[in-house]
């Protein structure tokens, strides 16, 4: 006999009464129920949680699909979105089709004929209202009103629009045209000018990269300084990535003697180590210090060693060191402040190196005192200590040749 039979047996022998141990029992059966009613419903919102997020894994498994389709694209294979080829890709991911067996829905409108963009909605759901949906939006043929029905308010349901992808493509081509490009501009390192028309098949020809559908760049040169790459998409868009060197200063690889312009600058002797000044000032004159302390930096020769100190101790400190030590110029970054003897020596050749500001002083790295560094006097050639506060006073930088 089970639970509700015992109990209406024991209700008809008691003749309508209950007794105490009889409704304990009810009461007990009433609570039973409801805790199994309400596990119930926390079982049913946990299964429908782990439906929706599996309907959502699914749909952006399927968008994922539609870029991979288009971004393994070639020029032979350059088209709309191939349905065989999305369903490939997510068999392999999640098995495919619909939870009951059927092709997803897709539907697709082209929204431009040169690039073969598309608005597509795809669906994995089984309901035939959903499907029916979908089927009428893409014979509607209106790409936006696709991308705003509410049909995509569901997690089964998503729209993508190819053209984005494209631009990605058009970007990926460009990002290796530029790589690409290097290997001109190394040439033209090596020899002064960009390859000719006869020279660039062989240049090519070690070189494995192409534009993303497959095809290989179109190379054109104007001048010995200036020429381009193209790459012609399959919808008949040429891109293109110019190579001008036209501004570009050309220093011989060492210094050849006094006044050769060479390694940054202008030379003040011949060969590796000689001193190299820059071609002019620096802007701005600020103070050489904002502390007054010994700092060591006291070498009359080695003014790299003492920018070295200066730099090591802040550079925010030393704000007239810092302007060398932060110098990039004609691709040379090991710029320094000259020490007394070494700034003497471009006073002596002021004529050849040009730039100087007469009866100005200019900075040493040399330290005199605590509160003083060495300046040089442009006029006469004069050596001071100004106040390591003072300001109105030049910079000019130099490095040594390699």
């Amino acid at each position: 006999m089970d639970l509700i039979n015992y109990i209406k047996c024991a209700i008809v022998r008691q003749r309508g009464a209950v007794s105490p141990f009889l409704f304990g029992m009810l009461a007990g059966v009433a609570v039973l129920s409801g805790g199994i009613k309400i596990q119930a419903d926390l079982e049913m919102k946990r299964i429908q949680e782990q439906q929706e997020q599996r309907s959502k894994e699914t749909a952006d498994t399927y968008r994922r699909a539609v870029e991979g389709a288009l971004m393994a694209e070639t020029t032979g294979t350059f088209g709309a979105v191939d349905t065989n080829a999305i369903n490939s890709f997510v068999a392999k991911s999640i098995g495919g089709g619909t939870r009951s067996g059927q092709n997803i829905a897709i539907g697709t409108i082209t929204t431009d004929v040169g690039t073969n963009s598309q608005q597509i909605i795809i669906s994995t759901s089984d309901d035939n209202l959903v499907r029916t949906q979908i089927t009428a939006l893409e014979t509607a043929g209106d790409a936006a009103a696709m991308a705003a029905d509410t049909i995509n308010n569901r997690d089964d349901v998503i729209t993508i629009d190819t053209s984005g992808i494209r631009t990605k493509q058009i970007a990926e081509t460009i990002d290796r045209m530029e790589k690409y490009s290097e290997i001109l501009y190394s040439f033209w390192g090596k020899n002064g000018r960009f390859p000719t028309l006869v020279e660039y098949p062989a240049i090519a020809a070690q070189s494995s990269t192409t534009d993303f559908w497959g095809g290989a760049f179109t190379y054109a040169i104007t001048s010995d300084n200036i020429a381009q790459l193209q790459a012609t998409t399959p919808w008949a868009q040429v891109l293109t990535v110019p190579m001008n060197m036209d501004n570009v200063i050309v220093m011989p690889d060492s210094c050849a003697g006094l006044g050769n312009n060479a390694q940054g600058g202008i030379c003040l002797a011949a060969g590796v180590g000689a001193l190299v000044s820059a071609e002019q000032d620096e802007a701005g004159t600020p103070v050489f210090s904002t502390e007054n302390v010994i700092t060591g930096a006291t070498s009359l020769l080695d003014g790299a060693a003492n920018t070295d100190t200066y730099i090591g101790l802040g550079a925010a400190k030393y704000p007239v060191a810092a302007l060398c030590h932060n110098l990039v110029l004609n691709g040379f970054d090991d710029w320094y402040l000259p020490s007394r003897n070494e700034l003497s020596t471009l006073y002596t050749n002021k004529a050849t190196i040009g730039g100087f500001t007469d009866w100005e002083l200019y900075w040493t790295s040399t330290e005199a005192t605590d509160s003083a560094a060495n300046t040089v006097s442009f006029g006469d050639g004069l050596i001071y200590q100004s106040g390591k506060g003072s300001l109105g006073i030049n910079t000019r930088c130099v490095r040594k040749g390699n």
